[in-house]
C-alpha cells in the first residue's frame, strides 16, 4: 500500500493496522507512506502492530517530509530465543 495524501496520514494510521482487530480488514505486509511533519503517534502505533520501518529518505517534495517503508513481521520476529 502506498500512501501520499499531504498529511492525512496521521487520519489513517489507525485504519492501517485494523486487520488486526477487524475480521474482514485487510492486512497490509507493506506499507509505503510520505510522512508530513513528526508525530510519533503515527510511528508507536505501527510499531505496536508489528510494523518496523526498513526505508526512510526525504521526500522529493518538500525538505520537510520523508519517505518511509514499513514491513509487518509475524509477532515471533519479535520473540526472544
Amino acid at each position: 500500500l502506498a500512501i501520499a495524501c499531504q498529511g492525512c496520514e496521521y487520519d489513517l494510521v489507525h485504519d492501517l493496522v485494523a486487520g488486526d482487530q477487524y475480521k474482514d480488514a485487510p492486512v497490509f505486509m507493506q506499507i509505503l507512506v510520505q510522512i508530513h511533519g513528526v508525530d510519533s503517534n503515527f510511528f508507536h502505533t505501527l510499531q505496536n502492530h508489528g510494523y518496523v520501518s526498513f526505508h526512510k529518505s526525504p521526500s522529493a517534495e518538500s525538505n520537510s517530509d520523508y519517505d518511509y517503508g514499513f514491513l509487518k513481521l509475524s509477532p515471533e520476529f519479535f520473540v526472544n530465543t
